[in-house]
């Protein structure tokens, strides 16, 4: 976390200090973990080549995952788990990893982004949460789109209750420094804390 909040600051600072904006938007994948549909996860270990051997004895694994509920004093039958990673789970993390990592592939394809010395910083993650970056308002809105296609693409969807789009700029940085906003929170961090 410290080091994706230090590249969203660095990209910010840099853009200000050079004249321009810079165009973000925060985006939440919904229920991410709950939900990840295993036949696209089997199929992403597959694509980046994970030897057959492997992706067959983690798909052995999740096939004969079953849970029950307690509640209260009492205890449901079993039944299988047919989405979703074990939250907390080494495998979980790194499988999660992979399936979002196609995300950064098809942004990276888009050839749309910020660029520092020719060094591309198209997104940030972290755990579920994206952000997208971009020094122009139609390359964000095509960033959105790939984001929107490619999450969709893995049976995962968007949270859209309250989207964030930032646009970070000088006068946007004088104001932040100068005045009490309402401060919206970025991946657990205020926007005041990374820009002031």
């Amino acid at each position: 976390m410290p080091t994706s909040c230090f590249t969203l600051r660095s990209v910010i600072d840099y853009f200000i200090s050079s004249g321009s904006g810079v165009y973000a938007a925060a985006l939440d994948i919904s229920k991410a973990f709950d939900n990840v549909c295993h036949a696209k996860l089997f199929q992403c270990f597959v694509d980046t080549v994970v030897p057959g051997c492997i992706v067959l004895v983690i798909e052995n694994w999740y096939s004969k995952l079953c849970v029950a509920v307690r509640w209260i004093d009492a205890i449901s039958g079993f039944f299988n788990v047919m989405s979703g990673v074990r939250q907390g789970s080494i495998l979980s993390t790194r499988s999660f990893t992979v399936l979002i990592n196609i995300v950064i592939v098809n942004l990276r394809d888009s050839g749309v982004a910020c660029s520092i010395n020719n060094i591309f910083i198209k997104c940030i993650l972290y755990a579920d949460d994206i952000i997208v970056l971009s020094a122009t308002p139609s390359g964000l809105q095509e960033m959105l789109n790939i984001c929107t296609e490619t999450i969709m693409d893995v049976d995962l969807s968007l949270t859209v209750e309250n989207p964030r789009v930032f646009i970070l700029d000088l006068f946007v940085s004088i104001l932040l420094q100068t005045c009490i906003l309402v401060v919206h929170s970025l991946l657990g961090v205020t926007v005041l804390d990374i820009l002031v």
